[in-house]
């Protein structure tokens, strides 16, 4: 029902109307909910009042909608209900707020509007007393929800129990919970037999709709609004990931998270972090939320360390000194031989290879990214290992200084090509997603920068960006990395946290000793940050490297059949495209489709750092 300034009182709002513009007065969940709305997920009809709102005005907004006819069911779902109903639930500015008092206001539906101005007067009364759990009257909105069933409930895009990102539940309150396959939209566990399966699979789509445009793990409560279920509040979750039988950290030898890594990086990366003792045929990186995980040992993982003695810390310093000169003398190899190397690779013939000396030359390639992968883990544990130095010298480091340290300092020539990226975006003004072609008037300087960095791709783990020159598009999404500035910002961090640690060092009453110790492992710890830039430079070059061979094989098997595009090798590992050039019949097609789906699905995603093992 629209309503209209002549019969709805200024302070009461359409929810279809809350967005944006009410977070001061509704909270975050205003926008989130706006979001939805952008997006085609269906939300609610209803409207919103302070509860302070005289309870006959709101029921004169209210009781119109109680006669208007009930929308006839979606095709594919059972009949629902045979009235409207208004349901009053309250609305919290703030999650605590809505918890804590959610047993207060369990939901009443009123289906005559005779009855609306006495159920409104109950529930302001309520606000107003415990249900109110504290809070002014003023935080507390209405809530009126027009449905047309007396069912609705909760759904969680993950696994309610223990965060499985491969299901979603669906579940009436009080009710065992129905769970659903997120990539089938299959029930797997059905709950308590009031729902049905037609309406548990559309709560489900919903609630994974809601996930994929928020970017989070999100909780939502739903009604049947105009016929289908829809969503009536969303709040994001933090589930307690516990779906794996052994515990999972997300890899951060270059950053944190540089979004969905392709099957192919993903491969690289199982080789070289693997260590002594695993078993052949358990990967020790797997592929979740479209991301690279890497299985550690229960429990394993930095803990801030108190400070010790001199002696104690200064022989630990010198310990660690000698023992982080070996990963920066091993970058520093790696980045002398890297150019005679790369340049065997360039005089390779490789579109009139016969298919094994094809497949033998992915393997080599692949190698040098091993070995880039290696030597930046090996770069990754020496920094900690200083880290826990610093700490014996001056105390626990906090945490913002920590990612600091950690960052890398990129080589003067990435940074002239950064700079040079950045003036040329500053040219174009506002960056668009895709430009092809440029505007006239920049048509000539985009084709030299495109000659000029033909070989030149950004940093990252992943092989499938394309090189700068590669089209107008990849040389856009350069410019619009140089623009965000992330690792400018991680070497300005990195600063910060030197100078914050030589403050600590020199402020308190610590000793000229550890304040030489901590100087001495700052200087390492910088050292350290311009290896990993060398060996992060060298590791964008073998990429493109492996990205030429594998899409020349990905050719040859698209005029097979056998894949769709002569990018979607890049979705596959090295044994698989092995086994389809030898001619192994294998799915590959349908393997290279579901991946391609996770990195959609997951893009957005903010995906966890830890993955818990289940508790035995």
């Amino acid at each position: 029902m629209e309503l209209t300034a002549a019969v709805a009182p200024a302070e009461v709002r359409a929810l279809e109307e809350v967005g944006r513009g009410d977070v001061a007065q509704l909270g975050g969940e205003a926008e989130d909910l706006e979001i939805l709305r952008a997006l085609g997920v269906p939300v609610a009809s209803g409207w919103v009042a302070p509860v302070t709102v005289e309870p006959a005005r709101l029921a004169e907004v209210l009781g119109p909608a109680l006669l208007q006819p009930v929308t006839p069911p979606r095709a594919s779902l059972p009949p629902l209900g045979d009235a409207p109903r208004v349901r009053l639930r309250p609305w919290f500015k703030t999650l605590a707020h809505q918890q804590r008092s959610r047993a207060h206001f369990p939901p009443g539906d009123v289906t005559e509007p005779a009855g609306l101005a006495a159920a409104i007067e109950g529930f302001a009364r309520e606000a107003r007393g415990p249900g109110g759990a504290g809070t002014s009257p003023g935080s507390i909105w209405i809530r009126a929800l027009l449905c047309e069933a007396p069912i609705g409930g909760l759904a969680s895009s993950v696994g309610r129990d223990d965060g499985d990102p491969a299901f979603v539940t669906v579940r009436l309150p009080e009710h065992p919970a129905w769970r659903i396959e997120r990539k089938s939209m299959r029930i797997v566990e059905a709950g308590d037999a009031v729902l049905q399966p037609p309406v548990v699979e559309r709560v489900a789509d919903l609630v994974d709709r809601a996930q994929l445009a928020l970017g989070w793990p999100v909780e939502l409560e739903w009604v049947v609004s105009r016929g289908r279920p829809a969503v009536a509040r969303v709040r994001p979750i933090t589930p307690t990931w516990r779906f794996t039988d052994d515990s999972f950290r997300l890899v951060e030898v270059l950053w944190h998270d540089e979004g969905p890594m392709a099957p192919l990086s993903v491969d690289a990366l199982d080789k070289a972090l693997r260590e002594d003792g695993d078993p052949v045929d358990q990967p020790r990186v797997v592929r979740t939320f479209a991301r690279p995980y890497r299985r550690v040992e229960a429990g394993r993982g930095r803990h801030g360390e108190r400070r010790q003695g001199f002696l104690a810390a200064a022989a630990r310093a010198a310990r660690v000194l000698g023992d982080a000169a070996r990963p920066i003398a091993a970058a520093r190899a790696f980045a002398r031989t890297l150019d005679d190397r790369l340049r065997s690779f360039d005089g390779d013939a490789l579109e009139r290879m016969e298919d094994p000396e094809l497949a033998k030359s992915l393997r080599e390639r692949q190698q040098l990214v091993i070995e880039a992968y290696e030597l930046l883990d090996r770069g990754r544990q020496a920094t900690a290992a200083v880290l826990g130095a610093i700490e014996a010298a001056l105390g626990t480091v906090p945490r913002d200084c920590v990612v600091g340290l950690a960052a890398i300092r990129r080589t003067r020539t990435r940074r002239r090509l950064d700079e040079r990226l950045a003036a040329a975006a500053a040219k174009l003004g506002e960056l668009p997603e895709q430009l092809d072609p440029p505007p006239p008037a920049l048509r000539q300087s985009f084709a030299e920068l495109r000659r000029e960095l033909a070989q030149k791709r950004p940093l990252g783990l992943d092989v499938l960006p394309d090189a700068y020159g590669a089209s107008d598009t990849s040389l856009v999404a350069g410019m619009r990395a140089a623009v965000d500035g992330r690792a400018e910002r991680a070497e300005r961090e990195q600063r910060g946290a030197v100078r914050r640690l030589m403050a600590t060092a020199r402020s308190r009453p610590l000793g000229r000793g550890r304040g030489a110790l901590a100087r001495s492992l700052t200087l390492t710890i910088e050292r350290l940050a311009d290896a990993k830039g060398q060996v992060a430079e060298g590791l964008a070059d073998a990429n493109l490297r492996l990205r030429a061979v594998a899409l020349v094989i990905g050719r040859r098997l698209v005029d097979q059949g056998i894949l769709d595009e002569p990018e979607d090798a890049l979705y596959l590992h090295v044994a698989e495209l092995t086994d389809a050039l030898a001619g192994e019949p294998g799915a590959y097609t349908a393997r290279v489709r579901l991946r391609r789906e996770q990195d959609d699905r997951w893009r957005r995603f903010k995906p966890p750092t830890r993955l818990p093992a289940r508790r035995g």
